[in-house]
């Protein structure tokens, strides 16, 4: 069950294994795993990442859907990606909570990051997140980003601005 539950971790560290599954008990599989060469690789950073690969990923997470209920399936989602913003995986974190359909969460997420995606020059992430979104999440902070995205195209920006404005 514990594997189950990393496969939802894009890079599994030892503290992120801990605070999902609970237990130790998935990280000393995945050291074995590892050591055999058994789909897991190690990355090279003194944290000891680990990566599943995409195949054995795809396999647990059909056995993640098969093994628990739609509700319980939801929480562990949405705690991962909790986890995961908090482990400095901010991008995975909302990647799954959009997945989920967690709005809230995925929202809350998205605006935290917002100005650093602007800053990287990562606008059509920003944009595609928060297209990703129901109209019903798009409050005020969700349409500025989206103004300050679309600022390169006038016509755009200039929709999605006052949008934010009367929101407020």
């Amino acid at each position: 069950e514990a594997m189950l539950k990393v496969s939802l971790l894009p890079e599994i560290t030892p503290d992120l294994v801990k605070d999902l599954t609970g237990s130790e008990a998935a990280r000393t599989l995945l050291d074995r795993l590892h050591q055999r060469q058994l789909l897991v690789t190690r990355g090279e950073t003194a944290r000891g990442v680990y990566h599943l690969h995409d195949l054995l990923r795809d396999f647990l997470q059909n056995l993640l859907a098969q093994h628990f209920a739609s509700r319980e399936l939801a929480s562990l989602r949405e705690q991962a990606a909790t986890l995961l913003h908090a482990a400095g995986y901010p991008d995975a974190a909302i990647e799954l909570a959009l997945q989920e359909q967690a709005w809230t969460l995925a929202r809350g997420l998205i605006v935290q990051r917002a100005e650093a995606l602007i800053a990287q020059g990562r606008r059509a992430t920003l944009i595609d997140w928060c297209n990703a979104l129901p109209a019903s999440e798009c409050d005020a902070w969700i349409c500025y980003w989206l103004g300050v995205a679309d600022m390169a195209d006038d016509a755009a920006g200039e929709s999605r601005l006052p949008r934010a404005w009367a929101s407020v």
